[in-house]
């Protein structure tokens, strides 16, 4: 938590803030690309009707910010976590 706290984003996976977490499939591809900064991916989103979503942070396989939109529950994103049908560093 504390590599994810220096990029200004706490991780809790607690009852307050239930962070959109990645569908478990994606998981050891996330963990295969680098890191951007302290245990943080940054990737793009490949989406099944076509959209991309570039400049994604993910930390411990949760989606935590958009360019500079933190997010906090996938009620802060504009599509559904169940949609992502690629990830592309």
């Amino acid at each position: 938590m504390a590599q994810l706290f220096s990029l200004g984003i706490i991780a809790r996976m607690d009852t307050d803030h239930l962070y959109p977490r990645l569908p478990s499939k994606f998981g050891p591809k996330v963990a295969a690309f680098p890191e951007c900064s302290y245990g943080a991916v940054r990737v793009t989103l490949v989406l099944a009707d076509g959209r991309r979503i570039r400049d994604v942070i993910i930390g411990a396989d949760a989606i935590c910010k958009i360019g500079q939109k933190l997010i906090q529950s996938e009620s802060d994103l504009d599509f559904l976590v169940t949609n992502i049908s690629d990830i592309e560093r």
